[in-house]
C-alpha cells in the first residue's frame, strides 16, 4: 500500500514537472519573438526609411529564429523524454530544474547573439547557454538509465536515446547508449511503443535528422552574419539649394543728418542722400545617415541643405527728397544699382556653392564599417567637409560683392547723380 501510494504520488510530481516544463517552453520561445526591437513610430526611425530600418533587424531576428527552432528541437527531445517516464524522484527534478534554467536563458543568449553576433563573447555565451541544455537532457537520460524503475516497462533498452556528445557508454550492466547529434551538443529522442523488428532506431534517426539540420542553419547564419555587418550602403547625398531675395524696403523718413550718422560720418564725404543697407546671409545643415549593424557602425551624408537668403534689405533716400521728384528718383536709381550687384552676386554664386559642395562630398571615401565609438567623429569629419567647401565658396562671394559694390560707389557716378537734375 505504502510503494502504490509512492508510486501515485511519483506520477502527480511527474505531471506537474511536465506541465511546468512545457510552460517554461513556452514562454521563453515567445520571449524570443517579443524581444524584437521593432519601432513604435515614425519618429524613432529618424528619418530613415521604414524598410532600410527593418534590414538592420536581420541579424536579429536571424538570431530569434535560431533560438526558437532550437529551442523546439529541445522541447521535442524533453518530450519524449517525459513520455518514456513512470514516475520521478529528487535527483531527476532537480537534473530537470537545471534545464529548464537554461531554457529560460534562451532569450537572452539569442537577443545578445542578434545584437553582437561578431562578438567571441556573445557566441560562446549562446553555445554554453545550449551546452547546459544538452548536458542537463543528458544527465537526465544517464540517471533513468541507471535507475530503470523510473521508466515504463515497455520502453525497451535500445529505446535509450543516443549519447549527447556521440560517445558510445559502456559499463558492466549498462545498456549501449547509441551516438546522435545536436548544435554544440548532442540530444536523442526515444520511442515508447514497444520493440519491433525493423522499427528500432527510427525516431532517434529522426530527431538526429532535425538537430544536425538546425546545427547547419545555426552555423551559415553565423558564418555569413559577419559579412553582412561589413557592408555598407552606397550613399547617394542629395544637395539641396534654394534662394529667398526679397526686394528692399524703401524709406524716405531720415533727414539727411540722421542718414549720415546711420551711413558713417565720413561716408560720402558727409553729404549721403542715399544709402542701401543690405547682406547676403548662407544658412546650411547636413543630415548624417546612419546603420548599426551588430556590432558595427556606417556613416554618410545622407543631405545637404543650403538657404541663400538676402538680409532684410533697405534703400533710405534723405527725406529733404520727396518721391515724385527728380532728385529723389536720381538717388533711388542709384541705389537701386547696388541692388542689383547684390541680385546678380546671388545669382551666380548660388549655382557654384551647390557644385563646389557636390564635389566636396564626392571626393569623400565610400562609406566604411566602423566600431560605434568612432561614429561620432566620422560624424564630425563629414561635416567639417562640408562646411570647408561652403566657407571657401562664401568668400570668393564676400570678395566679389565688396569688388561690384565698390565698382558704383566712384567719383564720376556721384558726378552724374548730382548733374541728373540740373
Amino acid at each position: 500500500m505504502a510503494e502504490a501510494a509512492e508510486n501515485r504520488q511519483g506520477e502527480i510530481d511527474l505531471a506537474r514537472a511536465a506541465a511546468l516544463s512545457d510552460g517554461i517552453f513556452a514562454v521563453a520561445m515567445t520571449l524570443l519573438i517579443v524581444a524584437l526591437p521593432l519601432p513604435k513610430s515614425t519618429a524613432e526611425l529618424g528619418g530613415v526609411p521604414l524598410g532600410e530600418h527593418l534590414l538592420t533587424l536581420l541579424p536579429a531576428f536571424r538570431a530569434i529564429a535560431i533560438g526558437f527552432f532550437v529551442a523546439a528541437v529541445f522541447w521535442r527531445a524533453h518530450h519524449g523524454f517525459f513520455r518514456c517516464l513512470a514516475k520521478g524522484d529528487g535527483t531527476l527534478m532537480w537534473l530537470n530544474f537545471l534545464l529548464l534554467f537554461a531554457v529560460a536563458a534562451t532569450p537572452l543568449s539569442s537577443s545578445l547573439l542578434g545584437s553582437f553576433h561578431s562578438e567571441a563573447v556573445t557566441v560562446a555565451l549562446y553555445a554554453a547557454n545550449v551546452a547546459v541544455i544538452s548536458a542537463s537532457l543528458f544527465l537526465m537520460w544517464l540517471h533513468v538509465n541507471r535507475k530503470r524503475a523510473l521508466l515504463n516497462a515497455d520502453v525497451g533498452s535500445r529505446r535509450i536515446p543516443r549519447g549527447l556528445w556521440g560517445a558510445s557508454l559502456r559499463r558492466p550492466g549498462l545498456p549501449r547508449l547509441d551516438r546522435g547529434g545536436a548544435i554544440l551538443g548532442r540530444a536523442g529522442a526515444v520511442d515508447v511503443t514497444p520493440d519491433h523488428p525493423g522499427d528500432v532506431g527510427r525516431p532517434a534517426r529522426a530527431s538526429v535528422i532535425w538537430l544536425r539540420a538546425a546545427a547547419a542553419l545555426a552555423l551559415v547564419a553565423l558564418a555569413a552574419a559577419p559579412a553582412e555587418a561589413l557592408t555598407c550602403p552606397v550613399s547617394h547625398p542629395r544637395v539641396q539649394l534654394s534662394v529667398d531675395v526679397a526686394a528692399p524696403v524703401i524709406d524716405n523718413t531720415l533727414p539727411q543728418p540722421a542718414l549720415q550718422r546711420l551711413a558713417g560720418a565720413s561716408h560720402h564725404g558727409g553729404r549721403t542722400q542715399g544709402l542701401y543697407r543690405g547682406g547676403i546671409r548662407t544658412r546650411w545643415q547636413t543630415r548624417i545617415g546612419g546603420r548599426q549593424l551588430a556590432g558595427l557602425a556606417c556613416r554618410w551624408i545622407d543631405e545637404v541643405t543650403i538657404t541663400m537668403t538676402a538680409a532684410a534689405r533697405t534703400i533710405y533716400v534723405a527725406r529733404e527728397r520727396r518721391p515724385g521728384t527728380c532728385p529723389y528718383d536720381s538717388v533711388l536709381k542709384h541705389e537701386r544699382r547696388h541692388q542689383a550687384a547684390d541680385d546678380a552676386v546671388i545669382a551666380e554664386f548660388a549655382p557654384r556653392l551647390k557644385r563646389r559642395v557636390a564635389r566636396a562630398i564626392a571626393a569623400l571615401p565610400p562609406p566604411a564599417p566602423l566600431p560605434p565609438g568612432d561614429a561620432a567623429a566620422v560624424e564630425r569629419r563629414l561635416t567639417a567637409a562640408v562646411e570647408r567647401a561652403v566657407h571657401d565658396e562664401l568668400r570668393a562671394l564676400e570678395a566679389a560683392r565688396r569688388a561690384r559694390q565698390a565698382a558704383i560707389d566712384t567719383p564720376g557716378e556721384y558726378r552724374r547723380v548730382g548733374a541728373a537734375c540740373g
